[in-house]
């Protein structure tokens, strides 16, 4: 039978769709849905890890704290070139 290609693939993105974890401390995600008023898409630094959740750190194009906040795993993605 010859090879078919899927037709299921979602398009490349620029962000991987593995959700972080504590092993990811330090990575850059980005937030897959509003947390706490910071919409999706937002990108961030996990600057600490919970069992179920991480602090964000948002800054601005001057690298200055925008916010630190605390979302759940499942509300972030990895970003490409993070661990």
């Amino acid at each position: 039978m010859p090879h078919r290609p899927r037709t299921d693939n979602p398009p490349m993105s620029t962000h991987s769709a593995i959700v972080p974890t504590a092993e990811s401390l330090l990575s850059l995600v980005e937030l897959a849905e509003e947390v706490e008023d910071w919409p999706a898409g937002t990108a961030g630094t996990l600057v600490e890890a919970f069992k179920d959740a991480g602090l964000v750190e948002i800054v601005d194009d001057r690298g200055r704290t925008r916010a630190i906040i605390t979302a759940p795993y499942a509300s972030l993605r990895l970003r490409n070139g993070s661990r």
